[in-house]
């Protein structure tokens, strides 16, 4: 197994586009592993709202960013003190299993250090009945991509409210995610681990597991693709919010001295449709709150 050292980028753009790259181009004959860390962010799922999965003001407040994955599954908090791994191995269609596989590794590592750990039928790693890791799994027919977060440091209050959203979905369509009661790795460990040292213990598990770590280095001309994927694709508004499925919410507009509640219909994250709510509203002033509003991105 090779072993691809990113620790050093935590720019949750970055580290999501190399994992992209990297199921689509890596060697299908061989198996490759990473560790990372990214600065503050919300990682939604492929196929979520990202105005569902998050408090967008707070996340503002607080420098949080919002990127989407190429894998399913729910919404997850990043910051300097989660650990994420991801695994990618050729695809077979046995090696769908493969998620589960490395989980299982890894729990094994936790209950070495004292941590009693078990991983669920959704592939989440539990300690006491909280969730201490989440998973997700991607393939493109060439690939495994297997990744998931571990909780060892994180800020547990940013984590829980700025995946609290605060707008009124009327109606949302997309995969909604499932709160969980989680708690951190670090604070079920008797003694004093740093987050470096609980690294080094989980590859030294591993290599027992699949035997010894190769480096890999990326060439200059992939870390070129790599970097151009982070800039037009995953720091992109189109990509994060212009992706999201269809929805309607409720909003309130201004016009003179008049508050209209109003349910805006978003698509592509574009305004598609304003309509008014237990209002009466003049046709000419809704002709142009339509004219104004209609076809700019929705902001909350």
């Amino acid at each position: 197994m090779f072993f691809i050292d990113t620790r050093h980028i935590t720019s949750p753009y970055l580290n999501l586009a190399i994992e992209e790259y990297g199921a689509a181009n890596l060697d299908p004959r061989k198996r490759y592993l990473r560790f990372y860390r990214n600065t503050p962010s919300v990682i939604v799922g492929k196929h979520q709202n990202t105005f569902r999965e998050l408090n967008y003001d707070y996340a503002g407040k607080h420098q949080i960013l919002t990127v989407r994955r190429i894998s399913g599954g729910g919404a997850v908090y990043h910051d300097l003190g989660n650990l994420n791994f991801s695994f990618i191995t050729g695809f077979k269609q046995q090696k769908l299993n493969s998620l589960r596989y490395m989980l299982t590794v890894i729990s094994d590592a936790l209950s070495k250090l004292g941590v009693p750990a078990d991983v669920s039928d959704k592939n989440d790693i539990l300690t006491h009945g909280r969730k201490i890791s989440g998973s997700s799994q991607y393939t493109n027919l060439k690939n495994v991509l297997n990744h998931g977060t571990l909780l060892y440091d994180t800020d547990l209050d940013h984590l829980s409210r700025v995946l609290d959203s605060n707008i009124h979905m009327v109606r949302c369509s997309g995969v909604a995610s499932t709160r969980s009661h989680v708690t951190n790795i670090k604070s079920c460990l008797a003694g004093e681990i740093t987050l470096t040292d609980f690294s080094a213990h989980l590859l030294s598990c591993i290599e027992a597991e699949f035997g010894p770590l190769e480096p890999f280095e990326f060439t200059d001309a992939q870390w070129q693709e790599i970097r151009g994927l982070a800039n037009t694709k995953y720091s992109s508004w189109q990509w994060n919010y212009g992706n999201n499925p269809d929805f309607v919410v409720g909003s309130v507009i201004r016009t003179g001295e008049q508050a209209l509640d109003v349910h805006l219909h978003v698509v592509k994250g574009k305004i598609a449709d304003l309509i008014p709510v237990k209002t009466t509203v003049a046709e000419q002033t809704l002709t142009g709150l339509k004219a104004d509003w209609i076809g700019g991105s929705f902001q909350p």
